[in-house]
């Protein structure tokens, strides 16, 4: 992630600032400025203009509890604030020559002292912490006020100071931070105000982000954009920090693939049954172990598992398709022994004393292919059907696959799954599609489809209406790029274009509104 664009509006940005305590956001972009028309200047009236962002020197910048730092003042030089370390670890109290410097109690009470060679000792301390004049600063605009006292030269006006690294801040994630990584935004600020936090994201405000940090677990194209911060203080005052606009740009071509697809859904006898769809892509022949599971499935609670699944593997060519290979009784016709081993090279569960799920174990050329998984004698219920990648290299891949059922709400929606392999991120257009399949025939479809994505049963994102998301043009570009059919416009189909980390997903496909219907799952490869 870059930062492309940042606005200021009615302030003044003076430098970047040093700040000790960001080392969690290392390579973080850091982004605050002074929120009030002000200067970089204090007063002495003995003395003269006293400057605190020198340009031959680092200025005054602020650490938790401690200023530090150097000003300069023409008439006199340079006035050290301390170096942000003071020997008790969170305050200075003395003018000792090894522990010196400014402290700020975290409600921008200062104290303390700073040190001229030419002047010697400036008192920021007061004894009466109620008196008007008393040197402060606000820890969220770096507005200071007050006065500040030398022996030497007498009083400093601090009234129209703004200290640059005391203002609250706005961290973004480093340059290189592409899609499909975690990214953590964050406020920082110095003070011990019970403040509250909005974040808008391009002006709108972002539902439940009411802390100091917005975290992303996957961060993804349509996060880019502008970003705001907006600060309530106690007393109901409101402080907008700057607009910072992010591009989330893709990370390159990484070398993953899919792994261990599966779908599962509920097979209702006659032409509602499950129909998952694959391509394998590549050179060479693709060894795949495919399964269809029912029994088997009592064991992890499913409690409406079909009695006894069977399936059909059909490539298709053109308008033809064609049996490639068909099973009733994973035991039948194989080395059961064998095929078990099989199952545990791919990480798949044991069929262990289960006789009537199926199980194939084939070598597929590149093309196109379809599994009809449906129930001996017209059963019905829940079943599994998964495809494994059995490869030891990867000469040939997974590119995309689909799965038309019925699909409602509950134990009755449809829930695809994948691996991605650990070589990196990969890009994926996923697409529900109902009210789309119309113009191709299909009745009883359902209406308006949702998707939802968890990683570990956390749910990650989720999409009703595929114009929602930057008004569906990544999608519509993704599906031209893949020869997937276009959605219409203001259709209720679902769509995302997401970029995911290494690892399993689960995919949540249901009505809306709890309806069922028909509907066409799809997930592609996206280069």
């Amino acid at each position: 992630m870059r930062l492309t664009k940042f606005r200021n509006r009615g302030a003044d940005w003076r430098r970047a600032v040093r700040l000790a305590a960001l080392m969690m956001f290392a390579g973080s972009a850091m982004h605050g400025v002074s929120l009030r028309a002000a200067t970089d200047h204090a007063w002495a009236g003995n003395a003269g203009w006293i400057d605190f962002t020198p340009s031959t020197a680092p200025g005054v910048w602020a650490a938790p509890g401690v200023l530090g730092g150097y000003a300069y003042a023409p008439n006199f030089g340079w006035i050290h604030f301390g170096d942000g370390s003071p020997a008790d670890g969170k305050r200075y109290a003395n003018t000792s020559a090894s522990d010196y410097g400014v402290n700020h109690n975290g409600t921008g009470e200062l104290s303390g002292y700073a040190y001229s060679p030419n002047i010697g000792w400036i008192n920021f301390s007061w004894a009466d912490p109620s008196d008007p004049n008393r040197p402060r600063v606000d820890l969220i605009t770096g507005r200071a006020s007050g006065y500040a006292y030398s022996g030497n030269i007498g009083w400093i006006n601090l009234e129209e100071l703004v200290i640059p690294g005391v203002t609250a801040q706005l961290a973004l994630p480093g340059a290189g931070t592409t899609a499909g990584s975690q990214a953590v935004l964050a406020v920082v600020v110095y003070s011990e105000e019970d403040l509250e936090y909005t974040w808008l994201h391009n002006g709108v405000p972002i539902p439940g982000a009411t802390g100091r940090t917005l975290v992303y677990p996957s961060l993804q194209g349509f996060h880019g954009g502008d970003y705001q911060v907006r600060i309530r203080r106690p007393d109901g005052t409101t402080i907008d920090l700057p607009v910072a606009t992010l591009d989330v740009p893709r990370p390159p071509a990484s070398g993953a693939r899919l792994l261990n697809l599966s779908t599962r859904g509920k097979i209702l006898g006659g032409d509602e049954v499950l129909i998952p769809g694959f391509v394998v892509a590549g050179a060479d022949s693709q060894p795949l172990i495919i399964r269809t599971v029912g029994p088997r499935l009592l064991k992890f609670g499913v409690g409406d598992a079909i009695a006894d699944p069977r399936m059909t593997v059909r490539r298709l060519i053109g308008n033809e398709s064609f049996e490639v290979a068909a099973n009733d009784n994973w035991r039948d016709g194989n080395d059961v022994e064998a095929l078990r081993a099989r199952f545990a090279s791919v990480g798949a569960f044991d069929f262990e004393d289960s006789v009537l799920d199926a199980a194939l174990d084939l070598s597929l050329s590149p093309g196109s292919y379809s599994v009809i998984a449906d129930g001996v004698g017209g059963g019905t219920g829940v079943a599994l059907v998964e495809l494994y990648d059995a490869a030891d290299a990867a000469t040939s891949r997974l590119i995309n696959i689909s799965i038309r059922a019925v699909s409602g709400s509950g134990e009755d929606a449809i829930i695809p799954g994948f691996t991605i392999s650990e070589e990196g991120p990969l890009t994926l257009l996923m697409r529900a599609v109902g009210p789309g399949l119309t113009e191709f025939g299909v009745e009883g479809v359902l209406s308006d489809p949702t998707i939802t994505v968890f990683s570990g049963g956390e749910p990650l994102f989720e999409n009703d209406n595929w114009e929602d998301i930057q008004n569906g043009v990544p999608v519509a570009e993704a599906a031209g790029q893949v020869g997937a059919f276009q959605l219409e416009a203001g259709s209720r189909d679902a769509a995302m274009l997401l970029t995911l980390a290494p690892g399993p997903y689960t995919v949540q496909v249901k009505g809306a509104a709890g309806e069922t219907g028909v509907v066409l799952f799809e997930l592609y490869e996206v280069e």
